[in-house]
């Protein structure tokens, strides 16, 4: 993408960095227009979400001896991948604390999160779709008493759950934060993303 990009008046700097160790605020070329960057990101998986997120929140910047965090002024991300999310990176912990979730819960939530995209449909002979045996399949959602559709919105319900912390965190930071629909699903099941814009 960078090549396209080369012959354009736009200021290209590659960072090569583990997003958990980034702090905006030392990047010579944006440090001091911290308060005019917005992060954009597309299908982050899981909890690189929300190392994303937390480094946005955390801009760290150094002032002489003292160091001092900024925050970016907004952020649009394209959520995915919500079944490989961590309790440990997740910044949506009080959020579910607040409302009796356990880390177990969390986990489970994440599993069950994939019923929403793992395309589990039968075909028009009534094969399922997908590599997992159907015998296994059919056992296994038997046993759950569950078709397809309600496995599906089970898992969308999932994934706005941990959505929800996220939104929770952010508007804690000072953020106005909502879920959007930015294509159809039926173009891709991962078509929500979220927004978030800082209130001052």
């Amino acid at each position: 993408s960078d090549n396209k990009l080369k012959d354009s008046d736009l200021q290209i700097e590659r960072i090569r960095i583990d997003i958990q160790h980034l702090f905006l605020g030392k990047i010579h070329s944006i440090k001091d227009k911290l308060d005019k960057v917005i992060g954009i990101s597309k299908h982050l998986c899981g909890g690189a979400t929300d190392l994303a997120i937390k480094c946005l929140m955390n801009s760290l910047t150094s002032n002489g001896n003292a160091e001092n965090y900024h925050k970016v002024h907004g952020l649009l991300m394209a959520l995915c991948c919500h079944h490989s999310c961590s309790w440990n990176t997740y910044v949506g912990k009080s959020f579910m604390k607040k409302h009796g979730f356990t880390e177990r819960d969390f986990q489970l939530m994440c599993c069950i999160s994939s019923w929403a995209t793992c395309s589990l449909r039968k075909t028009k002979n009534n094969e399922h779709i997908g590599d997992i045996p159907d015998d296994f399949l059919i056992n296994r959602y038997q046993k759950l008493d569950l078709k397809h559709e309600e496995r599906e919105f089970i898992g969308i319900q999932c994934k706005r759950l941990i959505d929800m912390g996220r939104i929770n965190f952010l508007e804690n930071e000072g953020y106005d934060a909502q879920l959007i629909t930015y294509i159809d699903k039926s173009v891709s099941l991962e078509n929500v993303a979220l927004l978030a814009t800082c209130k001052k």
